[in-house]
């Protein structure tokens, strides 16, 4: 396993303050462990956990690669991006699984636009250095019909766990930057674009919670995609947004936004001021989404439908 306490201390605009969760706060984590480290701030406070692994098993894969190529079989381009994309394990799944189903037909996905606000995670995701575990390569193998050592070549290690190295082919498409969500309203903007936002959203403060769910329902276009994570869930994050007028689709955890129209961005302002107002500050927990979020979304929804 490859552990990494990291401190993320380097001058950066991309630092992130201490948080403190809600009173009584029970947190859980991620369940994907062949990639995971704390990041603390310089005092120790605990930042985020960085959980990743190759084709993590909260998205149906091979169902995902087909409705993708379904929704956009008549566009000439299709933006896909992986914000939080940690060491890169994520995006080159995604990248690795276009390629082995569809060949040169994968293009219009590609280059993977990968980003974090770790600085860290963008170098190890830049080198394509990874570590897997034997049931992770199981599962690798067959998403990608047996032809995993195609894109991954095996460097050390044993049948339980081992080193691989991506291939020159899959890094060429995958593009890794540093960069924050926040910062990414042009693009998100932009027609048919897949946004991948997953396991993440419970490290942030409540209000940029509200503030980020209000401000892709009211800038992603509606022949786009938000993909979230099975412990996003746990925290509530299927109900927020919902409640902002995303809808899931037949493929677990992807979502497809309510479309920048003038009364979405109305409803998506009356929504966040009326959350804001009511949710206490600090990083979600599952208690506290479980007690305080999820029971304000059921409490508000006519509300909510009065204003839409």
């Amino acid at each position: 396993m490859l552990n990494f306490p990291l401190i993320n201390n380097s001058p950066s605009k991309y630092i992130l303050p201490a948080k403190v969760c809600h009173p009584a706060a029970k947190r859980s984590v991620p369940t994907f462990t062949s990639c995971s480290g704390d990041v603390k701030d310089p005092d120790g406070n605990l930042l985020y956990r960085i959980n990743t692994r190759l084709f993590r098993t909260d998205l149906m894969w091979d169902d995902f690669a087909d409705f993708l190529f379904e929704k956009y079989k008549n566009e000439e381009k299709v933006n896909v991006i992986c914000h939080a994309c940690s060491a890169g394990y994520e995006p080159y799944s995604l990248a690795s699984l276009l390629k082995v189903r569809y060949g040169e037909g994968a293009d219009k996905f590609l280059p993977i636009k990968a980003k974090d606000i770790d600085k860290d995670c963008i170098e190890m995701a830049q080198k394509g250095l990874l570590n897997i575990n034997m049931a992770e390569r199981m599962y690798a193998e067959f998403c990608l019909n047996g032809q995993f050592l195609k894109y991954f070549k095996k460097l050390s290690g044993d049948v339980k766990e081992e080193k691989v190295q991506v291939t020159d082919e899959l890094r060429q498409n995958v593009l890794f930057e540093m960069s924050d969500i926040k910062d990414s309203k042009k693009e998100i903007s932009k027609d048919n674009t897949v946004l991948f936002f997953r396991n993440v959203w419970a490290y942030l403060d409540t209000g940029d919670i509200v503030d980020l769910a209000g401000r892709l329902a009211a800038n992603m276009k509606n022949n786009s995609l938000l993909i979230i994570g099975e412990w996003d869930k746990e925290y509530g994050i299927d109900k927020l947004i919902e409640a902002f007028g995303f809808r899931e689709t037949h493929i677990m955890n992807v979502y497809e936004p309510p479309g920048n129209s003038i009364k979405t961005k109305i409803r998506a302002n009356i929504i966040a001021k009326k959350l804001k107002a009511q949710l206490p500050s600090g990083q979600l927990c599952s208690v506290c989404a479980k007690d305080s979020l999820k029971n304000i979304i059921k409490n508000s929804d006519n509300d909510f439908s009065a204003n839409a």
